[in-house]
């Protein structure tokens, strides 16, 4: 008779990609969300990046990479590339919104946003993943 047992790697790895797929998908699904809200809100969103003296190609790109960005960080594709993109715009919204409001209340929400994106880029998505979920991983190099 064979025994399914979990030993103590398989369990610990189990328990470490769940939560890489927990951060992964919060993080990727507030860039969706604040991506999708830009396209919903266009000439607000317009507005905002014109009082910044920022152009509509800024929008755009920001916008692009929130939506496809987040999408691709829900289905763990790419990950490593996208955290920087995140970080990056989390870095520059934290320095304006810095500038413009100053230290004031939900700038740790940037914070966690940024972190957490770097955390990603840095350990990878973790097994459930799209690529996983059809036997391959898959990786831009």
């Amino acid at each position: 008779m064979k025994h399914n047992s979990m030993t103590i790697h398989n369990l610990i790895s189990s328990k470490t990609d769940s939560a890489l797929l927990i951060i992964r998908s919060t993080v990727g699904l507030s860039f969706l969300i604040h991506g999708m809200l830009k396209v919903l809100h266009f000439q607000n969103a317009t507005d905002f990046f014109g009082g910044l003296g920022l152009s509509s190609w800024w929008l755009l790109l920001v916008l692009s990479i929130e939506i496809v960005g987040g999408i691709l960080f829900l289905a763990g594709l790419f990950v490593e590339w996208v955290g920087i993109a995140f970080a990056i715009i989390m870095i520059v919204a934290t320095m304006l919104a810095s500038i413009i409001h100053g230290i004031s209340g939900g700038l740790e929400i940037n914070l966690i946003l940024l972190f957490s994106a770097i955390a990603i880029s840095l350990s990878g998505p973790g097994v459930y993943t799209i690529g996983y979920f059809f036997g391959r991983k898959i990786v831009l190099e």
